[in-house]
């Protein structure tokens, strides 16, 4: 074993800037979003402020460059996978100019709060079911992607699609 590491190890630096060149190319191409109607319409506009106090919503500040919204609920399966997904995406991109907005439609904000803390949810939470509507969720987890002009320009459930998508907008 010592023998190959002694072999490989002029390569190093190599196979260093080989995956440092694959990892900077990133994504080429929008993924493939829901059929949801509205994927490439403006994204509905709200502010409403989030469970720790913080005012959030689309259109997003002028540092912001990606905003992402996720609707989920305490009481969904599919969402004890997706917050943990959504948040580390916030903690590895918020300084890169993406919000994540998490739209709760629990009946109750505590109910809202202590789930969103159990799933390890570090960015901002709100608690509407009008916004459910006014963004045609019929089911959750959903999330959309809202690039810097407020153009819904993805829409999904699936988290690596939906990093794929931001990571596009980062590049344009």
């Amino acid at each position: 074993m010592k023998a190959i590491a002694a072999r490989l190890s002029p390569l190093a630096p190599l196979f260093a800037a080989a995956l440092a060149l694959l990892a900077a190319c990133g994504p080429t191409s929008m993924p493939r979003s829901l059929g949801h109607p509205l994927v490439e319409s403006a994204a509905p506009r709200f502010e409403e402020s989030s469970l720790s106090g913080r005012e959030v919503g689309v259109p997003s500040g002028d540092n912001t460059r990606v905003t992402v919204i996720d609707f989920w609920a305490s009481w969904c399966e599919g969402c004890q996978e997706t917050i943990p997904e959504l948040d580390d995406l916030w903690r590895d991109l918020r300084h890169s100019g993406v919000l994540v907005i998490g739209v709760s439609l629990d009946d109750d904000a505590d109910v809202a709060e202590r789930a969103a803390r159990q799933l390890g949810a570090s960015f901002p939470i709100v608690v509407s079911q009008r916004l459910a509507g006014r963004y045609a969720v019929a089911k959750i987890p959903l999330t959309f992607v809202v690039d810097g002009a407020g153009v819904v320009r993805w829409a999904g459930r699936d988290t690596r699609a939906m990093r794929q998508a931001v990571e596009f907008l980062l590049r344009q």
